[in-house]
């Protein structure tokens, strides 16, 4: 294409910036008619404009495996400042304030982010968005079966990081209890689920959380097979860890104490393990009030101080306030549900405090716990029946740590399968 010679593309010193605005010029006109004339699709020209784009930027400063998105691209500062020094600073305040209209659009429609998933029963799975208080009916495909056979019904560890839920282990059969070690992580960006790799032990009632990209499992309850055959311990103090960019799990140091049914979460940085269930305990099995945290980076684990009451999962037909859960708002670490009351707990620069009561108005417990915009939220219900489903009974309240009052939010059940929405 002899329209692509310039006088100077055959010198030693470069383009001058005549030939690059000739090229320029030629490249935009030559795209333009291409599109018209229907050869190529502007938006699939402009996509793939861009992936080229970014696999050249990788090639001249190359990212650890081989592999980046874009948001990891640029938290590199080399490449950072590579591209703000070829694009200029006219460019990087755009950017800025492109980014600045991004979020606040994000945050006046919250309901644009991903939501909380929820498991009510075992064929059905809910994504809640606390703001503006809405739950969602079916958004998740059923698994499929021929990735995990009763999945479904095994009473797995649930966990969410941003847009993506991980499952894994569970329970399930009749006279022998057996376990799995299979793992699962539905990606709402995809809107399907895909296997992944099984965890090193067969797990029931232990805990999961993501901390810095990586999924961490703690405790919970062995394969009773395992212990009959192997002599395996009946509780694990086990503790793994699912890197996604090396596609493996690892073994880590075990918890100063074994236990099942406790709540885990991610803390200032650490892990946290509260509560639960326990055949350490002094004077046989029951529950624990005690906790312990886990630095990934020193590979250790620290007894902390004890909650002021014994909590631990439990099937939300045993008792009021049943389910377990922490979450973190604002520097401080609540603990819900578990326990014998409504009572919440707040963990602060050592010590844990009692939040006044919540009148939840007869509710069975928390189904969910989250932190938004500087707020706690419960997501409850007051009916035991998991065939009821959530549009009966499901209600939704809100904590200002604070203030320390509580609020009881609207929250409206929306049925995508049917687009009934019921108040």
């Amino acid at each position: 294409m002899e329209v692509f010679k310039s006088p100077g593309s055959s010198r030693g010193c470069g383009t001058s910036p005549i030939d690059l605005f000739e090229m320029q010029v030629t490249l935009t006109t030559l795209c333009k008619c291409l599109h018209e004339s229907g050869q190529i699709p502007l938006g699939h020209f402009q996509t793939e404009l861009h992936k080229a784009r970014f696999d050249a930027m990788l090639q001249m400063y190359p990212c650890p495996k081989s592999t980046a998105s874009f948001q990891k691209a640029m938290q590199s500062e080399n490449i950072l400042t590579n591209c703000l020094a070829f694009g200029g600073q006219s460019l990087a305040l755009e950017l800025f304030h492109t980014c600045k209209i991004l979020a606040v659009g994000l945050k006046s429609n919250p309901h644009m982010l991903p939501g909380i998933y929820v498991t009510w029963s075992h064929r059905e799975m809910l994504e809640w968005h606390p703001i503006p208080g809405l739950l969602k009916l079916k958004l998740a495909p059923v698994i499929d079966r021929s990735i995990a056979r009763d999945f479904t019904l095994c009473h797995s560890a649930q966990t969410q990081h941003r847009d993506t839920l991980f499952k894994c282990g569970g329970g399930f059969g009749g006279t022998w209890r057996r376990m799995t070690n299979a793992a699962l992580a539905f990606y709402k960006t995809a809107g399907r689920w895909e296997p992944l790799p099984a965890m090193v032990k067969k797990r029931e009632g232990h805990s999961a959380t993501v901390l810095r990209g990586k999924l961490y499992v703690c405790g919970g309850l062995n394969d009773e097979f395992a212990q009959e055959s192997c002599g395996e311990e009946s509780v694990h103090g086990t503790v793994e860890c699912y890197d996604p960019t090396t596609g493996s799990w690892t073994p880590l140091p075990r918890m100063l104490t074994r236990r099942y049914n406790h709540a885990c979460t991610t803390f200032q940085g650490r892990l946290f393990v509260c509560g639960g269930i326990s055949p350490d305990k002094s004077g046989g099995e029951g529950q624990l009030a005690t906790v312990e945290s886990f630095q990934p980076s020193e590979r250790r684990w620290t007894q902390m101080p004890s909650m002021l009451q014994e909590r631990s999962m439990a099937p939300a037909q045993a008792a009021p306030f049943a389910n377990f859960a922490l979450k973190s708002v604002n520097s401080r670490l609540f603990a819900y549900g578990g326990a014998k009351t409504a009572m919440i707990e707040c963990y602060q620069d050592g010590f844990w405090t009692e939040i006044p009561t919540l009148d939840l108005g007869g509710c069975r417990g928390c189904v969910a716990l989250t932190a938004c915009q500087g707020y706690l939220y419960i997501l409850s219900r007051d009916s035991a029946e998991t065939e009821a489903g959530p549009a009966k009974g499901a209600t939704m309240h809100r904590f200002d740590p604070d203030s320390g009052t509580w609020q009881a939010m609207p929250l409206t059940v929306q049925c995508s399968n049917t687009g009934v929405s019921q108040n």
